[in-house]
């Protein structure tokens, strides 16, 4: 890979000029957001990643040099989402997902570790 040309805007943010980190990649889906979160209160950051067909998958953060590791399907939606967010609804001091559909339902799943 080779620049193309310089991006001024670069040299005034904290980040660098690289193309970036693959953490995770899924050819068959499509990602439609992501959201960190510490869901297993280690002090590190987790991602949550909802697909647009409603998957919602945890990719939960270890440490080291590759630290994220698929922790495969915890959910499908059936209806479609319209939002989703993070929070801790319960005061176990755990996020828990909260998920507006399109069809004005809101779910909330609590966080059991």
């Amino acid at each position: 890979m080779s620049r193309v040309s310089d991006n001024i805007n670069v040299s005034k943010t904290p980040y660098d000029s690289n193309p970036g980190e693959n953490i995770f990649s899924n050819p068959n889906k499509t990602i439609s957001q992501t959201i960190p979160a510490d869901f297993n209160d280690d002090g590190m950051l987790d991602m949550l990643i909802v697909y647009t067909d409603g998957t919602i998958q945890l990719l939960k953060n270890y440490g080291g040099k590759n630290p994220y590791r698929n922790e495969g399907n915890l959910m499908l939606i059936a209806d479609a989402i319209k939002e989703i967010h993070v929070g801790d609804v319960n005061g176990d001091h755990y996020p828990d997902i909260i998920i507006w559909t399109t069809k004005d339902k809101l779910l909330v799943y609590k966080n059991m570790q």
